[in-house]
């Protein structure tokens, strides 16, 4: 290959052209360059030569035929890999017939260094070597395991936002320099990190394509569980898979035929100092970027499929699994112990009776992405979409309760209210349905049931939805109904969704035509305002925004409207039940309308103080009565206290519980998934510490007396 550029330059100097100089030193510079660099840089250039072809073809195929598309790929990679290990072959021959010595590797390494490793080379009479500077070999490792799963789940490398780029060539390269740092050569551990992060990107497109969610990192646990299906699926030929195979191929190869260059310990030392740094930055920066993609919803766990891939493919499959370790994990309490949780309840143990004389009926709505965007700045309607609202607002107990879901994730609203525990102390991405709701829990339900009540959940949506058939079982509800209104003739809807008109008209009939000779507890939970807001007929309410131009908060709007004019009619339809009723109703979250939010917002919501990013959670509640209650506004309020103020206004006593969470309240009256703050008014972060002892005592109490009710496996058997 040498002697034939060398021909091919001594050719173009006999041209007289102002190129001749170019060719000139073209020439030099390949004379100088020893042929085992030329090995070297082959290697390299197949690999990105390899990865562009394979992602052309990968590109085409979204045309043509998949039988074709996996033929030109299965030639190419043959190809490539046999004209590889032909090159190496001739390398070897050559070199051990001239009996040559490691070449002069001063254009990429201390050139006093290698002299030394040269000469012990030639003095044990090894076999040819090429050295390499390790910080060189280290990137091109680093690149490799970085652009792998991305190429693997057909997703562009380059993320929106510089914080998943910085920190998603970070986090590979903090592994690899860790290796060439503290090993000698690290050939084996190189090798072996290498086929992680192969196995890992073809590993996550068939486990996408199988189940249609990425691998998690609490799937490791599950991986015996796993093991036992492969036999229930089988492989297909992919493209990511023949790449994979080559990709590890060529590497190994590359790794097994070169040698790191020497290392210093005055070197070494300023690199661990550096590697440091670069952890630092990893934690540092990592945090920031992950608290932050939760505000903005560029990251959504636990969602679902669908939800979970767009944050990995988003985000970066490396970092993102990385986030999922480090952030998504339960935290045990500080000085936890079973007796101590034990004996916190036992203080609050109930001494109360219940005489059942009037047989109330209690009735819980959870009113979908119910929110009201004027609570996060002031804006201009032509009238008022909440009027029903702000009447009722006169003869009830309200406010705004803040809430740990937003833009999604019901489930948790639905947890918190009912169960009394906060997400605040479980990772973010929480889904309690599905993660955590293995075992009876007792809360709210459970209670009302030990004071006489019949228990009945009523929702439109089927028991698969966040796994809720299981959860409601858990929660303590006698009667499930599912899929309530199916068969019903007449349904109406609102764009996708059955309207809250029809479904409260519906559970009225329910509730008037079951026995009376009980109390009752019924839980109504509705779907007419859920998201998509696009592409979607604005519901004919006359509602207009006049200061902004959004159609998505316009259709929003009009349905919130729809849904306060239905919970009013439904209000008044109970005026004139002869027994005592007792409304609680509650929005989820509010709706992923992210344009309009930040526009009122004025920034964006990742930039946001605490204090500001809470209205994004805090969505409008009341407790009505037909008997009369005492007005009352409660602004500092979290939806895992909001059943305490129900079984008050009912005039039943409270659970042990609730009694414990009573006392919390007295110090954080707000507590959530994204911070808390105290009776002072003052807001701190997940996992910071108050400047008040008993604030800080209040909430590991709180601590302490979640985990028994959730991981105990002790008192789950109770």
């Amino acid at each position: 290959m040498k002697k034939l550029c060398q021909i091919v330059l001594q050719t173009f100097q006999k041209s007289k052209s102002g190129a001749s100089k170019i060719f000139r030193l073209t020439k030099v510079f390949v004379q100088k360059i020893p042929l085992s660099y030329w090995y070297f840089f082959f290697l390299i250039a197949t690999l990105f030569l390899g990865g562009g072809f394979a992602t052309l073809f990968r590109l085409y195929t979204r045309k043509a035929a998949r039988k074709m598309f996996l033929v030109g790929c299965m030639i190419l990679v043959g190809g490539v890999a046999v004209g590889m290990m032909i090159f190496v072959i001739l390398f070897y021959l050559k070199a051990k017939k001239q009996k040559k010595e490691c070449p002069d590797l001063s254009l990429l390494s201390n050139k006093d260094q290698e002299s030394q490793d040269l000469t012990n080379h030639n003095k044990k009479n090894t076999k040819p070597c090429l050295f390499v500077n390790r910080w060189l070999l280290c990137m091109i490792l680093t690149f490799n395991a970085w652009f792998m799963p991305e190429f693997a789940m057909d997703c562009d490398p380059f993320k929106k936002r510089w914080e998943y780029n910085f920190l998603g060539f970070l986090l590979p390269f903090c592994l690899f320099a860790c290796i060439y740092l503290l090993t000698k050569k690290g050939k084996l551990f190189s090798i072996v990190l290498t086929l992680l992060f192969d196995v890992y990107g073809i590993a996550q497109f068939y486990v996408y394509e199988f189940r249609a969610d990425p691998i998690r990192f609490a799937d490791l646990s599950n991986l015996s569980s796993a093991m036992d299906m492969t036999g229930t699926y089988k492989l297909f030929p992919s493209v990511a898979l023949f790449f994979t195979l080559f990709d590890f191929l060529l590497l190994t190869i590359l790794l097994l035929t070169i040698s790191p260059t020497a290392f210093s310990i005055k070197k070494r030392l300023f690199g661990v100092v550096c590697l440091a740094a670069c952890y630092l930055l990893l934690g540092g920066v990592g945090k920031y970027a992950f608290e932050k993609g939760i505000r903005n919803r560029d990251i959504c766990l636990n969602f679902s499929g669908g939800e979970n891939l767009g944050s990995y493919v988003g985000v970066g499959f490396n970092l993102m699994f990385y986030f999922d370790y480090s952030y998504n994990r339960v935290q045990l309490p500080k000085g936890y112990s079973r007796q101590k949780a034990q004996e916190l309840l036992e203080k609050y143990q109930n001494n109360d009776t219940y005489e059942q004389e009037d047989k109330p009926i209690i009735i819980g709505i959870m009113n979908e992405s119910f929110a009201d965007f004027q609570h996060i700045a002031p804006f201009q309607t032509n009238k008022d979409y909440m009027p029903r609202f702000h009447q009722l607002q006169k003869e009830s107990i309200s406010g705004y309760v803040t809430v740990s879901a937003y833009g999604g994730y019901s489930c948790n609203s639905e947890y918190e209210f009912l169960s009394g525990d906060s997400l605040h102390f479980l990772p973010a991405g929480t889904a309690v349905f599905t993660q955590y709701l293995k075992a009876p829990r007792s809360g709210l339900v459970s209670h009302l049931k030990s004071l006489g009540f019949r228990t009945t959940a009523l929702t439109p949506c089927g028991p698969n939805l966040w796994e809720i058939g299981n959860a409601y079982q858990q929660l303590g509800f006698e009667r499930r109904i599912f899929n309530y209104l199916a068969g019903e003739p007449g349904v109406e809807y609102v764009n996708y969704y059955v309207s809250d008109a029809f479904l409260l008209k519906k559970c009225l009939r329910q509730i008037q035509s079951d026995p009376q000779h009980r109390p009752s507890f019924y839980w109504i939970t509705t779907m007419q305002n859920h998201a998509p807001y696009s592409g979607m007929k604005v519901p004919a309410t006359g509602i207009e925004i006049l200061d902004h131009s959004n159609m998505w908060a316009q259709t929003y709007l009009s349905s919130i409207a729809l849904s306060d004019q239905a919970v009013g009619d439904f209000i008044d339809a109970l005026r004139s039940m002869k027994r005592r009723v007792i409304v609680v109703m509650f929005g989820d979250h509010y709706p992923h309308i992210m344009s309009f939010t930040q526009s009122l917002y004025g920034k964006n919501v990742g930039d946001l103080s605490l204090s500001q990013y809470a209205k994004l959670h805090q969505t409008p509640f009341l407790i009505w009565s037909n008997r009369g209650l005492e007005t009352k506004n409660i602004d500092q309020i979290s939806l895992n206290y909001l059943a305490i103020e129900l079984l008050k206004a009912a005039k039943l006593p409270l659970s042990p519980y609730h009694k414990a969470l009573e006392q919390i309240q007295n110090q954080i009256p707000i507590i959530s998934n994204f911070g808390y703050q105290t009776a002072k008014g003052e807001w701190y972060q997940v996992g910071q510490d108050a400047d008040d002892a008993l604030v800080n005592q209040a909430r590991l109490q709180y601590q302490m007396l979640q985990y028994y009710r959730i991981f105990d496996q002790e008192a789950l058997t109770k």
